[in-house]
């Protein structure tokens, strides 16, 4: 039971579908994470897109940059303000956020092992989204979008 989502709950309306949960329980305790509540809203109308939203809080006055990585093995373009341009041969995607509240760096990572290397390819991009500051709270959004 340890490491785990709690509180899973999912809404479906015409527009679209939300799925929500509490992560804290899934980060060892030294983390230090209070609270780590994830909403990912799959939006239909007036325009698809996925909307990944986060709020923390971190134990006793404890501060701490939060960050959440994402893998592609997609090109990743990060010359546009407040978005990332996930790119492949036929299709791309759109990667908005506040860089207000976030920066973010792209990493290239090589793959050694030929089980995914014969999925991924040579290497992948890491994505990481970091807070700007050390917080003891705080909230961010990532929409992904067709481009």
């Amino acid at each position: 039971e340890e490491h785990r989502a709690a509180d899973v709950t999912l809404e479906e309306d015409d527009s679209g579908v939300s799925l929500d949960m509490r992560l804290e329980a899934a980060y060892p305790e030294e983390a230090g994470l209070q609270e780590l509540r994830r909403t990912l809203r799959f939006v239909r109308k007036p325009h698809a897109e996925v909307i990944l939203a986060d709020r923390f809080a971190m134990r006793g006055e404890r501060d701490a940059v939060v960050t959440m990585p994402l893998y592609t093995p997609a090109e990743v373009n990060t010359d546009m303000p407040d978005m990332l341009l996930v790119q492949t041969d036929s299709n791309a995607l759109a990667v908005s956020y506040d860089s207000n509240r976030l920066s973010v760096a792209v990493q290239e990572v090589a793959l050694t092992d030929g089980q995914l290397r014969g999925c991924w390819g040579e290497k992948l991009n890491k994505i990481v989204f970091s807070t700007r500051a050390k917080r003891t709270e705080g909230s961010y959004e990532l929409r992904f979008t067709p481009a």
